[in-house]
């Protein structure tokens, strides 16, 4: 199975059973993650590679940082193949919901 597929379907599997209130939205030719409006995670496959993309989080640092609009931003974690820790992901997650309700 294509690395991209498999990690989308894992990806939307956590969604699902760990993160209930995140809704999808499509925004930017991108599905995103919001909660009440306030976009907090997307997985976005590229020709090389795949991105998670944490939003407006000031307490994370990763691998780069994007701007998606003149107010919004993101964290990337950046990976080539499936080797993503869905630990770390879920963390991740856990963190930018938590940041974007206080």
């Amino acid at each position: 199975m294509n690395y991209q597929i498999e990690t989308q379907e894992k990806f939307e599997k956590l969604l699902q059973t760990k993160f209930t209130q995140l809704k999808p939205i499509n925004k930017w030719r991108q599905t995103m993650w919001h909660l009440n409006g306030k976009v907090i995670v997307s997985l976005v496959h590229l020709t090389k590679k795949s991105k998670f993309c944490f939003f407006n989080n000031p307490e994370i640092e990763l691998d780069r940082l994007q701007r998606w609009g003149s107010t919004v931003y993101s964290k990337n974690l950046e990976f080539i193949n499936n080797q993503v820790e869905w630990d770390a992901i879920s963390n991740l997650i856990e963190n930018t919901i938590k940041n974007q309700i206080s």
